[in-house]
């Protein structure tokens, strides 16, 4: 079986042979890692220059792009990468404008006002550093969060989606340090009052996020960001998928200059206070470590980047239980308990040593430790939790030709750590294991065939897995229970109530992933007033689960038989018995989108943002069970109540599968479950308007509608049904 390890091997070279292909632009059919400057070029008495040069000049790297003013003096140049710039001006009959020190955003549609003055084009006029005006051109909302702030304000794990909270809008967010729980412990953002699934994550312009909540996933160091923006609403018809916000981040590029840093952060335990519980400060040592540096392979050509990132913390967790004392190993105990037999009192509240059941010895003498002499008979364990993180990055920029760029860019996170407690308070009972790696792929691609048009391509991979593993080689059968195995060794789950919990439930065995492939085009054309772009964005994904959850067997004990959970314990007299079999799931969706969008300025002062969206939306398939020689079909279920299946006839009536015929499927149920939405078709409508007519001011005014894409969670809830997933639960009959 292929992995995502596997995946991320393959996509450095995948990328190259992509870059070859595109070096054509005849085999080429947003604004996604960019900015645009808007603006006007006027004399000094306020009238319009037609057909003034304007030139972008990145002067770290060479790169430029130009444009020409229309008829009333405003000009457009669009598709500009990030950075600082020196703005020229050039007009016959006057002197040559030029501004340094422009900084252009994320996204950011920049507006530069430009009076030129009459004189010789031999003659220049330099302005100092200015910041650009405020955007008058688009009604999307939303804030970059730049350089200055990523690397400087302090984050408690160097997580750059922290960030996101100084950010208006954002209501919840939450950042672990490392992924220790997988993508279902990832990061999540609410952005005005949306569901924390609802935020489309991008990392130069590809989409990663994990499979099964669209939960976000780790993003290199602050030290490889250039910056970050969160779009928060009303963004135009080239974004979509997911409605709540969207979450763009950009990696630094190399210039003509060396420039690097290296970095050290740490906490430790000498700095922490003791947890109520424990006697002393449990032991903390978390390092963060790293360095990068960018640099010219070819003088205003080729730059690189590279960077590096390490997580070590060595830490203790502890874990409190209440195991039986030695009088209560012995079935002694203090008070009445009751003999399920006889449903009388044992006598002198002991339990006979002939009672005691084989599995619950074993695991007394192997197992379970003698609880303290102390009042309370507490025992508290502490045991290592160590956790690894490496973080390297990759970045090519190739300035081709004054019309063609290129950048490549492969981002890899690998997470490792061990959780000691995971089966218990008792550390011998087994611990657990698990690696999380994510790989990032793209490859960004801009043509310009004229001064107004441009096309813009986008290809990347990304993945997500899981892998979870224990020490113990402890099985039930082992123990002395009758129970063979589907997955791989690991010891029963027991809960006694009030006492102790022991075992990890089966989830020994846990592989959990994703594999995204996006592809996307974007053409821009510029004509008088009107800048329109179109272009489409298909998105691959495809997810897996494979699980031996509830596999060893849950028995729980809590007193129903003898008053007491501990003398249940002894005597094997269980309240619950559960069993599930494997899970091997994979599915699998494809969303494509199809948009145009004509930013057109009425006048000076005001621009309308007039889009429309198709999208796509591509429910889950299942994939796996065609080939388990247990079930044959993909693993998805349905109901259409009084319809009895012909796939599985002996399924209770309503139960359907893929093939049976219903009322709204006269052909048969697709493996999906469900037929595509074939009407999402997304009118985007907004205004901005400069309100003072200085740049200073802009009142802004949005509309459209929005959807969410499927996530694994929601095509798998399907899989939960007879016979995929055949759970077998015992109850203890009332006053057993």
């Amino acid at each position: 079986m292929r992995t995502v390890r596997d995946a991320g091997k393959r996509m450095a070279v995948g990328l190259l042979v992509l870059a070859g292909l595109v070096w054509d632009p005849a085999l080429l059919p947003g604004q996604q890692n960019a900015a645009t400057i808007v603006g006007s070029v006027s004399d000094a008495s306020g009238a319009a220059i037609a057909g003034a040069k304007l030139t972008a000049l990145d002067e770290a790297t060479g790169f430029a792009r130009s444009a020409e003013s229309d008829a009333n003096g405003s000009f457009v140049i669009p598709l500009i990468p990030i950075g600082t710039y020196r703005i020229n001006a050039e007009a016959p009959g006057f002197k040559v404008f030029s501004r340094k020190g422009v900084e252009l955003q994320l996204n950011q549609s920049a507006r530069i006002n430009i009076e030129m003055q009459v004189g010789s084009v031999a003659e220049s006029i330099e302005v100092g550093d200015q910041a650009p005006l405020v955007d008058t051109a688009s009604s999307a909302g939303g804030e970059v969060v730049d350089r200055k702030r990523i690397a400087e304000l302090p984050l408690n794990g160097r997580n750059p989606l922290q960030l996101a909270t100084l950010l208006p809008g954002v209501t919840v967010s939450s950042n672990p340090v490392a992924l220790t729980g997988g993508n279902r412990n990832g990061n999540s953002v609410s952005v005005n009052g949306s569901r924390t699934n609802e935020t489309d994550y991008q990392l130069d312009g590809m989409r990663f996020a994990g499979g099964y909540t669209n939960s976000g996933l780790n993003y290199p160091s602050p030290d490889a960001l250039q910056e970050f923006k969160l779009i928060t609403n009303s963004y135009s018809a080239e974004y979509g998928f997911y409605a709540g916000s969207i979450f763009t981040a950009v990696t630094r590029s190399g210039t003509n200059q060396i420039h690097g840093s290296a970095w050290e952060f740490f906490r430790n335990d000498k700095l922490n206070a003791r947890n109520f519980f424990s006697a002393t400060v449990p032991i903390l040592r978390q390092n963060q470590f790293g360095a990068s540096i960018g640099f010219p392979i070819l003088k205003n050509k080729l730059f690189g980047f590279a960077s590096y990132q390490g997580l070590r913390i060595r830490g203790t967790s502890i874990a409190s239980s209440f195991p039986l004392t030695a009088a209560e190993r012995q079935g002694i105990f203090s008070s009445t308990i009751r003999d399920p037999r006889t449903n009388l009192p044992f006598p002198n509240n002991t339990i006979p040593a002939d009672r005691i059941n084989p599995v619950t010895a074993r695991l007394l003498k192997d197992i379970i430790p003698v609880a303290p002499g102390s009042e309370s008979g507490q025992l508290v364990t502490s045991g290592s939790n160590p956790i690894d993180g490496n973080h390297y990055l990759g970045k090519l920029d190739y300035l081709i030709s004054s019309k063609d760029t290129l950048s490549l860019s492969y981002f890899f996170d690998k997470t490792s750590f061990k959780t000691p407690f995971a089966s218990g308070p008792y550390p011998v009972y087994g611990q657990r294991e698990e690696d999380q790696v994510i790989p990032v792929a793209s490859m960004n691609y801009t043509r310009t065939f004229t001064p107004t048009l441009l096309n813009q391509l986008r290809v990347g991979i990304s993945g997500q897995e899981e892998n979870r593993r224990c020490s113990s080689g402890l099985t039930p059968r082992a123990l002395g229970m009758n129970i063979d195995l589907e997955g791989p060794p690991e010891p029963p789950s027991i809960s006694v109530t009030g006492r102790f919990n022991i075992g990890g439930g089966g989830l020994c065995l846990w592989v959990e992933g994703t594999n995204n492939y996006q592809f996307a085009d974007s053409l821009t054309w510029i004509k008088g007033r009107h800048q329109i772009k179109a272009g489409f964005d298909l998105y691959r994904r495809k997810f897996k689960l494979i699980t031996a959850a509830g596999d060893p067997g849950n028995f729980g004990f809590d007193g129903s038989a003898t008053g007491n959970a501990a003398a249940d314990f002894l005597l094997g007299e269980l309240v619950t018995a559960s069993r599930r079999p494997l899970i091997d799931l994979a599915m699998r969706s494809i969303n494509s989108s199809f948009f145009v969008q004509d930013d057109f300025k009425v006048s000076r002062r005001l621009t309308l943002n007039l889009g429309l969206r198709y999208e796509l939306l591509g429910p889950f398939d299942e994939t796996r069970g065609v080939e388990r020689s247990t079930v044959k079909i993909p693993q998805n279920a349905t109901f259409r109540q009084g319809v009895q299946s012909t796939v599985i006839p002996s399924a209770p009536p309503g139960l359907l599968f893929t093939g049976d015929k219903a009322p709204d499927f006269p052909d048969g149920l697709p493996s999906t479950m469900v037929r595509m939405d074939h009407k999402q078709i997304q009118p985007r409508i907004g205004m901005a308007y400069d309100l003072t007519g200085d740049g200073l001011t802009s009142l802004r005014a949005s509309y459209g509608l929005y959807s969410n894409a499927h996530f694994g969670d929601m095509g798998a809830q399907s899989f939960q049904n007879q016979p995929f997933l055949l759970g077998q639960t015992l109850f203890r009959p009332a006053g057993a």
